[in-house]
């Protein structure tokens, strides 16, 4: 019994002083996430006024060259998904042609961010109705550029 007891001490302490040991050591800097520099990006701005007058007109040409090569669409028409910068350039448009713009209203914009965004409401014709939806619009820093990440019409 004593012999046990001993025993179990003895690996209680072996894992005590691994653990300690662990939590000494350095982390490879591989797994460090690199995190570009605020001051070495312009400001998302422009970017988004850009994105903005597109919307307002239903203009996806207007800020089409923003697009990440993956952008995440969501639409309150059902659609969904990733798609490439193509892709979205005429799933966009299909948008618009079926939901016209008349307004858009921004009420939060991001902009000293690391992920930029910005939120509003359009309100847009739909078979002789107006009705309004939810707009985010995020941004992502790639390859020297602000890319659109993400928009969503809920």
């Amino acid at each position: 019994m004593k012999f046990a007891i001993t025993h179990i001490l003895i690996c209680i302490a072996i894992l005590l002083i691994g653990t300690n040991y662990s939590f000494g050591q350095n982390v490879s800097p591989r797994y460090h996430k690199i995190i570009p520099e605020k001051s070495t990006q312009p400001s998302p701005a422009p970017v988004f006024e850009h994105i903005i007058s597109g919307i307002e007109s239903g203009n996806v040409s207007g800020f089409a060259n923003y697009f990440s090569k993956q952008i995440y669409i969501s639409l309150n028409s059902g659609e969904r998904g990733y798609y490439s910068s193509n892709q979205a350039f005429y799933v966009l448009q299909n948008y618009f042609n079926m939901y016209k713009p008349i307004d858009f209203r921004v009420s939060t914009r991001l902009i000293n961010s690391l992920t930029p965004y910005c939120a509003g409401k359009l309100i847009y014709g739909f078979r002789g109705i107006k009705e309004s939806v939810q707009v985010y619009i995020g941004l992502s820093w790639t390859n020297d550029n602000w890319e659109i990440s993400q928009i969503t019409f809920n």
